[in-house]
């Protein structure tokens, strides 16, 4: 969990990398809900597992380019929760999709973006169905603003998530310049 531009993806490829050197690749599965990498009002945001572990031979699901960041491309709460709701439509057939085939291990990238209008109890239901979860969310401040349309509350879904994982790991804002002491 982390910030945005914290390195959340960069760190589950790297786990997910340890586990198809470990086991069978077939015996994993990613679901990558994050946006493509871009950079939008100055903020780089999303970000897939495959850009930094191309061609990983597990399973990948990935919702193509139309998995969008739903509060900085929306410009008014509709806008927001219409984007919101597109996701939550693609994130969904994409956990329905794993839970018809489910594979021991589960990678998910953002699971933050099923959240914002996603069924909170479809994801832990994959969760479950797995032996091993890694997953990796977005928790901060940088993306509070969402035009009164209770993405950030939606967001607080992640707590049931955290309830049920045995570890999670915060990643610190990255700071810019040196630092004096």
């Amino acid at each position: 969990m982390g910030e945005t531009g914290t390195g959340k993806t960069k760190v589950t490829a790297l786990l997910l990398r340890e586990a198809i050197s470990r086991i069978e690749p077939v015996q994993i599965t990613l679901l990558d809900f994050a946006p493509a990498q871009r950079t939008i009002n100055g903020l780089r945001i999303g970000g897939r597992v495959t850009d930094f572990l191309p061609n990983p031979k597990c399973r990948v699901y990935e919702p193509s380019a139309e998995i969008r960041a739903p509060r900085l491309e929306g410009h008014n709460a509709d806008e927001v929760l219409r984007l919101a709701g597109d996701n939550a439509v693609l994130t969904s057939a994409l956990l329905r999709r794993y839970l018809a085939l489910p594979a021991p291990c589960l990678f998910i990238n953002d699971l933050t973006i099923h959240l914002h209008a996603g069924d909170p109890n479809l994801l832990l239901q994959a969760i479950r169905r797995s032996e091993t979860f890694v997953g990796n969310a977005y928790s901060g401040s940088s993306l509070a603003p969402d035009h009164g349309s209770g993405l950030s509350g939606r967001e607080r879904e992640i707590q049931r998530v955290v309830g049920f994982v045995d570890s999670v790991i915060e990643l610190p804002p990255l700071r810019i310049g040196r630092e004096t002491s």
